[in-house]
């Protein structure tokens, strides 16, 4: 379910400027999770209490999966530097069940919020003139580790733990958006323009890891030494069945890093036409009409450099892969009648 409350404030600051004030709050409750019997920790008949097995979870200790550690490669660009310790990364343990019988059942534990708050200020100027803008400010916060129930989701790294798991959060952003209308009295021209500055994209960064590169928690330090599935892989392959030798790691928190922000402006213009009791509107609508080149998806394929082959590996991250619309233009006509 979802309940929403909304708190308004208008007042009318000078002759002719108003400005409102909104505070938005949205609660999400009564939210179903699936547990797998048999699997993590089971919130029935499981081998000990939930609230602990969960605990231990947090503690990288769970009776169904396995953990371990990589170390981010060294850049400039990844937070302090890199060469920190990723941690909370796991596989499901060796020779778990397939095909468990679950349970749906609601869990309190999953109930979050989002709030905002949004600002609008109006302007009627002298002969027709309307100009308004305004900011949209939003955060979000969820805490889900006291109901991960089968895959733990604890990811993060030293000093922010579980931050790319089970207690996500999404920064204050702010949306900022104007515009102004004008109509030309003495030749019937419609004038019109619109602003915006967005938020720019969430930007990520995976590395694929050997098994060999893999640092196994104490209490599953046994994977490193037990034979894969196919003999000629080694030993220390990931998966319940042994046959997996790479994975794929996020280097970064989720939300931790974001792009350059959008901003853009788009214009109307109008003529209007009257024929009798005929009125026809004959426009054109510019939009980026700077033509921004805003970028608004990043490469996030991170490749470390390899000693072994210094010219052959070229790592690409955050190189731009897509850009906002180019400035284009779009005729149309309105008949009112």
């Amino acid at each position: 379910g979802e309940w929403q409350l909304g708190i308004g404030v208008q007042q009318e600051i000078l002759p002719r400027l108003s400005a409102e004030v909104t505070y938005n709050r949205r609660k999400y409750i009564n939210i179903v999770t699936s547990d797998t019997l048999g699997i993590g920790c089971d919130r029935y008949n499981g081998a000990q209490p939930t609230a602990d097995c969960l605990q231990a979870t947090l503690g990288y200790r769970n009776p169904s999966y396995d953990f371990y550690t990589v170390i981010a490669p060294t850049d400039s660009r990844l937070p302090n530097g890199g060469g920190y310790r990723i941690l909370g990364l796991n596989t499901e343990g060796l020779n778990q069940p397939i095909g468990a019988p679950g349970a749906q059942t609601i869990n309190k534990d999953l109930e979050y919020y989002w709030h905002g708050i949004d600002t609008n200020f109006i302007w009627q100027g002298p002969w027709g003139l309307r100009v308004n803008g305004g900011t949209s400010t939003s955060h979000a916060s969820r805490d889900t580790c006291m109901a991960m129930f089968d895959a733990p989701s604890v990811r993060g790294r030293e000093g922010r733990e579980y931050e790319a798991g089970c207690r996500a959060q999404t920064p204050w952003q702010t949306r900022l958006t104007g515009s102004a209308t004008y109509e030309i009295p003495w030749v019937d021209v419609l004038v019109s323009t619109l602003f915006q500055s967005l938020p720019g994209p969430e930007i990520t960064a995976t590395v694929t890891y050997d098994k060999s590169q893999l640092i196994w928690n104490p209490e599953s330090a046994f994977r490193a030494t037990t034979p894969c599935a196919v003999a000629l892989n080694g030993v220390g392959c990931v998966g319940a069945t042994r046959n997996t030798t790479t994975v794929m790691v996020p280097l970064l928190l989720s939300n931790e890093v974001f792009g350059e922000r959008t901003t853009f402006f788009d214009v109307k213009l109008a003529k209007i036409l009257r024929f009798r009791d005929t009125r026809a509107t004959v426009g054109v609508d510019i939009y980026n009409v700077f033509n921004s080149d805003a970028i608004n998806s990043y490469n996030a394929t991170y490749t470390p450099d390899n000693p072994l082959t210094p010219a052959v590996e070229v790592n690409n991250w955050m190189n731009p892969m897509g850009l906002i619309a180019p400035r284009f233009a779009r005729l149309s006509v309105q008949l009112s009648f």
